[in-house]
Order: C-alpha cells, then structure tokens, then sequence
C-alpha cells in the first residue's frame, strides 16, 4: 500500500509540476507578446511623432515668383535655390512694346531668405510669410507669390 500511495504522490508531483510549467510558459508567451506589441505600438508612436515633427519642423520653400505692380510698373521676382532673377518694368506712357524693350534685368543670390545683389555683399530685400519686401526706384514695396 505504501508503494501506490507514494506512487500517487509521485504522480500528483509530477503532473503539478508540468501543469505549473505550462501556465508558466504560457504567461512568458503571454507577456514576451505584450511586450511585443507593446514595443511595436511604441515604434508606431515614435515614428508617428517623428515624421509630424519632421514635417512641422520643415520650413516651407521660398522658390517661386513674387510680383508687384501699379501704376508706374511692373515687378517680378524668381527665386529658385540659393539664385534669384528680376524684372522690372517702368511704366513710360509711350506704350507696352516700348516699356517691354526697356526692361531691366537682374539678378543676385539668396543666403537665409535675404535677397543680395549679383557680388554677395549688400542686402537687397528679404522674404518673409510668402512676401519679398525690398527698395525698387527709392520706393519701398512688398511682392507677394
């Protein structure tokens, strides 16, 4: 009799022992699946993050035209990289043909969204909010894209 009761015993040890294993393996799947999806739905959130900073942080592009005009011209400037052209056209009275053949072109760079003559050296306007303000025949005007 004592052999089957410790044959019992031995059984009842043995079977706890592999039932306790099991549910241990299964809350270690459990949780490394938590924490795999933990972890992928922090990845999913950083990266969300990152590409709204990246996109918020990006400035917008000052390349384009800008343009001004009134009753004694026409203005146009093109930004393009660090280049810009213009144009400006001085309404004489004696005709569009006319004013068009005596245009003046010119043209400079741009370093931080400051417009400077052809040399580099001396500052000619700046761009700002979607404007350029800069000094055309000693007069003070804004172009606008």
């Amino acid at each position: 009799m004592k052999f089957k009761t410790n044959y019992f015993i031995l059984a009842f040890v043995l079977i706890a022992t592999v039932i306790s294993s099991c549910q241990s393996s299964n809350s270690s799947s459990n949780d490394a699946q938590t924490q795999e999806v933990a972890s992928s739905d922090t990845l999913t959130s950083q990266e969300s993050t990152t590409s709204t900073s990246e996109s918020s942080n990006t400035p917008e592009s000052i390349d384009g035209t800008y343009r001004y005009s009134d009753d004694s011209g026409a203005f146009e400037i093109s930004i393009f990289g660090n280049q810009w052209s213009g144009k400006t056209l001085i309404k004489s009275g004696m005709g569009e043909e006319y004013d068009n053949q005596n245009a003046q072109y010119e043209n400079g760079v741009v370093k931080d969204n400051n417009l400077y003559d052809s040399s580099g050296l001396s500052q000619i306007g700046y761009v700002s909010n979607g404007t350029i303000s800069t000094t055309i025949a000693g007069q003070r005007i804004t172009l606008s894209k």
